[in-house]
């Protein structure tokens, strides 16, 4: 199956380096929802590469308003580093809710020459 997207070339000789990013807000939603947001947004990259792709999943049960998140600051981490090729998030309030940080957020990775895919918001950097 191709991808709906563009391929791309990772800049790593083992693999195409995808940090996933997942959250649900409040303790009444399913904390195995983050499994679900993380297949789907997969499963919309299928193909987009000729080399396998290396996934780094980071979720957590939280509001996207709070700026200052445990996984989120992990996964910041390994794009700030240059370890990935592409952020993927089933769509961008995964990141965060407030616009401002999300566009930060987003302008941050493609500065940094990451490839940002949001599925569900038809968004590709």
């Amino acid at each position: 199956m191709s991808s709906r997207y563009p391929i791309m070339t990772g800049k790593h000789p083992d693999g195409l380096r995808v940090v996933v990013l997942g959250r649900v807000s409040t303790p009444e939603q399913d904390i195995d929802n983050l499994d679900a947001g993380y297949a789907y947004a997969q499963k919309s990259i299928e193909g987009i590469s000729d080399k396998p792709p290396i996934f780094r999943h980071f979720g957590e049960q939280s509001s996207g308003m709070i700026v200052d998140r445990k996984t989120l600051n992990q996964a910041l981490e390994l794009i700030e580093s240059g370890w990935a090729d592409l952020v993927l998030m089933e769509d961008v309030s995964k990141s965060y809710r407030n616009p401002r940080w999300i566009y930060a957020f987003v302008q941050d990775c493609v500065d940094a020459g990451i490839r940002v895919i949001a599925p569900g918001d038809n968004i590709d950097t």
